[in-house]
């Protein structure tokens, strides 16, 4: 985690825009895709925060004398990245101490303003935030009141009454970084307009919880704090937070009206009230349960996760999936990157081999439970794959831990309807004419075999669907301050825990 580097804030003769000039070649924009912030739609509101000599943020003035901004801009941040998951928890004890000295905050106005913190129109007076929470997670977000009005500052509006809205349009503002593989800030202040909001609220696909909402291509670093507006209003939404790769992540935003109780105090200190948008609390659309569809974002299902835009689900534990679903592990993407393991989710019965629709119908709960034991499905899939019962008798002692649960299984198959059509388990075994590189298969819902050497019984590397075991996947930077996601180990008896599985993903802004 960090904040923006300044430079030639040291000396003051070296604070103006003019010792921050870049060479043409190098420039581009730090709100990714935008535009100077300089003409007659200026938000003059929008301020520069330097935290003492070396960091920068961005704020909004909501009164002449108080500032809104992210929390990691003004507190002592003690972790390299921060982990949330989407109930707004964390693996890690605390992201942030105690806050910064108040009066080490300097505030600057204008497009670019010259740094020097002797000239700053204000400084900081007072801090306010959630002091009782260390975390981050959906609790990015502070105010700073000043020790004097910023003259001719007109107070920004604020949404009160309502979230983000999935696919409404809204436009990024901030000093970020000029380039996002430099760290040393432009002291500009750039926009960029029209962005739709990608999802709002808890949602399994981006990792985002109940007070969050994520952002396309945005934001940078610097932009911390910065104020994320409506199109048709110019009220905040949200508070530029954490996100991934400037140029191609996904960015998260800390909602405002999530937190109206420490901005009205905030606020009776500086003796103003809120510029409210005004606007009409829209009907919210019900989520989608289990199975319905299609969706895109797993913000409109009631299980927080859309599968392929196809139909909504959510993490289950055996014999929770509602009828015509089963929980099986499979592969998952979050934020674009899929799952390196299993995770076990709701999905449609599998179909065509008659004995696996048969399992399932027959014997839906204890094939569910096989799935989530990784020595189960193994010996499950090794059984699948003989061709002789001297091969399938010896898949259980292959691996222990799984045959009181396989045993379970192959005893309710086999006193079913499902004893003719699963021989592999119940008859005589079909011979399987060897395939070299074949691999066996990981069954419905698993992964395939990654390839065996070809020998009757060998199920290959198939993908087990054991969803104790860490998933990582991609890292990279982006606006906001750095972020992770961390593995954990899923307990039957707690779905929340499921979540903590998705793999770590570390960022910066």
């Amino acid at each position: 985690m960090r904040r923006i580097l300044l430079f030639g804030v040291s000396l003051c003769v070296a604070c103006s825009a003019t010792a921050n000039e870049e060479s043409t070649a190098s420039q581009s924009l730090p709100i990714i895709g935008g535009v100077a912030d300089s003409d007659a739609q200026a938000h003059d509101s929008v301020v520069f925060l330097m935290i003492g000599n070396g960091g920068g943020c961005t704020g909004s003035l909501i009164a002449p004398n108080l500032v809104l901004t992210a929390r990691h801009c003004v507190s002592n941040v003690i972790v390299q990245g921060i982990d949330c998951d989407p109930y707004g928890g964390s693996s890690q004890a605390a992201h942030v101490g105690n806050n910064l000295t108040a009066s080490n905050i300097s505030v600057f106005t204008g497009w670019a303003p010259s740094m020097c913190p002797k000239a700053a129109p204000a400084h900081g007076k007072q801090i306010f935030a959630n002091d009782a929470n260390k975390l981050l997670c959906n609790n990015d977000i502070a105010l700073i009141l000043l020790d004097q009005a910023v003259a001719g500052a007109e107070p920004m509006k604020l949404r009160v009454n309502y979230s983000a809205q999935i696919g409404e349009k809204v436009m990024a503002i901030g000093y970020g970084l000029t380039n996002q593989n430099n760290q040393n800030s432009a002291g500009r202040r750039f926009r960029r307009a029209n962005i739709p909001v990608v999802t709002a609220g808890m949602d399994l696909n981006y990792y985002t919880s109940a007070m969050e909402f994520v952002l396309g291509q945005s934001t940078c670093q610097g932009d911390s704090g910065g104020p994320v507006v409506a199109m048709d209003t110019g009220a905040i939404l949200g508070i530029t937070s954490r996100g991934g790769d400037c140029n191609t992540g996904f960015q998260t935003f800390t909602m405002v009206n999530k937190h109206m109780d420490l901005i009205n105090k905030a606020l009776a200190a500086a003796g103003a009230t809120a510029v409210e948008e005004g606007n009409a609390v829209p009907t919210p659309t019900p989520p989608k349960a289990n199975g319905q569809g299609p969706c895109a974002v797993g913000a409109e299902c009631k299980g927080y996760y859309c599968m392929q835009g196809k139909y909504c689900t959510g993490f289950c534990n055996p014999s929770m999936c509602p009828i015509d679903m089963v929980c099986l592990s499979t592969t998952i993407d979050i934020m674009g990157s899929p799952t390196t393991q299993p995770v076990p989710i709701c999905q449609p019965i599998p179909t065509g081999d008659a004995c696996v629709t048969c399992r399932v119908n027959e014997c839906q709960s204890w094939y569910e439970w096989c799935d989530q034991n990784a020595d189960c499905w193994k010996i499950l899939q090794c059984v699948d794959s003989c061709g002789t019962v001297e091969c399938r008798d010896a898949c259980p002692a292959k691996y222990p831990k799984g045959q009181e649960d396989y045993e379970v299984l192959r005893k309710c198959t086999c006193e079913s309807s499902c004893g003719s059509s699963c021989n592999a388990q119940c008859g005589v075994p079909t011979p399987v004419v060897p395939d070299a590189g074949a691999g066996g298969s990981a069954g419905a819902g698993g992964e395939g075999g990654s390839g065996g050497d070809g020998v009757a019984g060998d199920p290959g590397a198939a993908g087990d669907g054991n969803p104790a075991v860490d998933q990582p996947v991609d890292s990279g930077s982006g606006g906001g301050c750095s972020t992770s996601r961390s593995s954990g180990v899923a307990g039957f008896g707690m779905i929340s825990l499921l979540a903590a599985m998705i793999a770590s993903r570390r960022r910066a802004r």
